[in-house]
Parts: C-alpha cells; sequence; structure tokens
C-alpha cells in the first residue's frame, strides 16, 4: 500500500522498485499517468502487456505522451484487442495500419465521431452503404467528403450535415 502510494505521487519511482512490485498491477495502475504512462509500458514484458491488456488500455486514457505510448504497446496487442484501439480512436488519434483490416461497421462510427480525418480508412464497403454512411453522418457530418461518389449524390444524405 505505501509503494502504491508512493508511485501514484511520483510515478518516476516505478522504475526503481523491485521486479515483483513491478509486476504488481496495483502499483503499475498507480504509476500510470499523463507523463509517466509510456516509461510504465516499456519497462514491462511483452507477455505482462499481454496478460494485462487494460493497463495498455488505461495507459493510453491517460497519457499525454501518445506516440510514445502507442510504441510502447506490442503490435500483437495491436491486432488482438478491440478494446484497445477503441481506446486509441477515442483519443482523436490516427487509425493504426496494424488494425485496419479489422474496421467494421461500429469501428466505423467510432472514426466519424472521434477522427473523422481517418474516415478514408474505413473499407469501402461501408462507404458504399447507404445506411452506414446514414449513421455516420449523423454522428459527424464531415465524413460526407469520404463517401463514394454515388452516395454523395444523395439528397437526403447530403442535406443532412447541413440540418444538423
Amino acid at each position: 500500500d505505501v509503494m502504491r502510494v508512493a508511485v501514484a505521487r511520483a510515478g518516476d519511482l516505478f522504475n526503481s522498485l523491485s521486479p515483483d512490485l513491478r509486476e504488481d498491477i496495483e502499483i503499475v495502475n498507480a504509476a500510470l499517468s499523463g507523463t509517466t504512462a509510456a516509461n510504465v509500458l516499456r519497462s514491462l514484458s511483452m507477455t505482462w502487456k499481454a496478460a494485462h491488456p487494460d493497463v495498455c488500455i488505461r495507459a493510453i486514457q491517460v497519457t499525454h505522451l501518445l506516440r510514445e505510448t502507442c510504441n510502447a504497446i506490442p503490435a500483437r496487442l495491436w491486432q488482438n484487442n478491440r478494446e484497445l484501439q477503441l481506446a486509441w480512436i477515442r483519443r482523436g488519434c490516427r487509425v493504426l495500419g496494424i488494425f485496419q483490416n479489422q474496421i467494421d461497421a461500429a469501428m466505423g462510427l467510432e472514426i466519424a465521431e472521434h477522427a473523422w480525418r481517418d474516415f478514408e480508412q474505413v473499407p469501402l464497403r461501408l462507404r458504399n452503404d447507404l445506411e452506414f454512411m446514414k449513421q455516420a453522418i449523423t454522428v459527424n457530418g464531415r465524413v460526407i467528403k469520404f463517401a463514394v461518389a454515388p452516395i454523395k449524390s444523395d439528397y437526403d444524405l447530403s442535406v443532412r450535415p447541413i440540418a444538423r
């Protein structure tokens, strides 16, 4: 308990801890802050991060150093963890190529809401779907610029962003 409080107050202490304490999930979570999340993740093994993906998600949610935090998360975890991918998108970050092939309608709507500039990464089959595009434009009218030509010419769809 004492170490958890100490690390929460001064996250830089994390690297000074014994290996056993550095693998204690409560201490790891306490050490995560806007400035320390990337360093904390870098000091943890890939195996540990894979066993505790929620720690990586929390790190993304709190960090001020998104690129460094992203680089501290193993590619395998990015590929296999939808919640991690969504946490990244919800921070308004660019869609990573490593999970680009896993974008479905629900994730496409998250991209429309939080990272609309990357809406072109949403698969063409979805951007060709009138019903999906209606939902996406309702979430964020700016995504209409990424609609395919036949959808852009749909009158109801084209006035939807203006109506909002």
